[in-house]
């Protein structure tokens, strides 16, 4: 670690600089952006707009499109009554031993129950999220799905979602300090694929409470070196390109709004949904994981 005097929370990390995707953040969104950041929140029942997205708003008419592909099935309900069954795959390994050392850290009851809504939050919207980009991908990639069963291409049934609250706010990687960036480099980067630059929102939501996000990655490394999450993650994976098959046997392509991106702005957005089809079912499983550990908060 950087300093002669390490922070309580300090774990022994590697001290790479991570350079996180650009992004158009939330308070910063006007127009048409703004607008659609809205109906991401309005129609997943998560108060936050997801960095995929947040990404996709830094090319000229890539979140537009997205939108217009998605958009009918976020409103519909569909998409994210599909991600209740994909979120059933995350199910691996337990923590043993995070609870408690979770309840070492006396964040009181106020601080735990923050923690836990912010895990929610990232838990509705990541298995949403799979599915939804993985459906924009097949579409501008110009791919044609796999079949699949009828039972998986008939829309489950939508049902009302409850609101989940605005989370802290998020934490930007440069205000961090060294040994806190470094923490969240190092839980960043054992999903990362060649040229992965994703650092994860769950994590920057969570350097909040540094002491929190520590002892969580002490918690999860282990499982991570032993393929746990992994192997979990590819569950997530498969299912999830099973329900976007499913949505995208539906997808009315007359419908779809904005001009389809093209060029060189469209190689560089497949190249972008592949990173976060790679690395969005690993968060599946990891925010699981860390809400099975948190301790009761009534």
């Amino acid at each position: 670690m950087t300093g002669s005097a390490a922070p309580p929370y300090a774990l022994a990390v590697n001290q790479t600089t991570t350079k996180p995707l650009p992004e158009v953040p939330e308070a910063e969104a006007t127009g048409t952006t703004a607008e659609i950041y809205a109906g991401l929140r309005r129609t997943s029942g998560a108060a936050l707009v997801p960095l995929i997205y947040r990404h996709l708003a830094t090319f000229p008419g890539g979140l537009e499109w997205a939108w217009g592909v998605i958009g009918p099935f976020m409103d519909s309900g569909e998409l994210p009554a599909r991600a209740d069954r994909v979120a059933e795959m995350a199910v691996t390994s337990e923590l043993p031993g995070l609870q408690k050392a979770v309840l070492d850290l006396r964040l009181g009851a106020d601080g735990l129950a923050a923690i836990a809504k912010v895990l929610d939050l990232y838990n509705r919207a990541n298995p949403i999220n799979i599915i939804a980009v993985k459906l924009a991908r097949f579409v501008l990639a110009g791919e044609t799905p796999e079949a699949v069963s009828a039972a998986m291409a008939a829309p489950p049934e939508g049902k009302p979602l409850a609101v989940i609250p605005a989370p802290p706010h998020i934490v930007r990687i440069e205000a961090m300090a060294p040994d806190l960036a470094a923490l969240v480099g190092q839980l960043s980067s054992p999903g990362a694929t060649a040229g992965d630059r994703i650092v994860p929102g769950l994590y920057r939501h969570l350097a909040n409470w540094p002491p929190y996000l520590a002892v969580a990655a002490r918690a999860l490394l282990p499982h991570y070196q032993a393929g746990a999450v992994a192997e979990a993650a590819g569950r997530v994976r498969a299912h999830a390109d099973a329900e976007a098959a499913g949505a995208w046997a539906r997808l009315d392509r007359n419908k779809i709004g904005p001009e389809e991106p093209e060029g060189d702005i469209r190689t560089r957005m497949i190249a972008s949904l592949d990173a976060f089809v790679a690395r969005i079912p690993e968060m599946v499983v990891v925010g699981a994981m860390l809400r099975g550990a948190m301790p009761a908060t009534d």
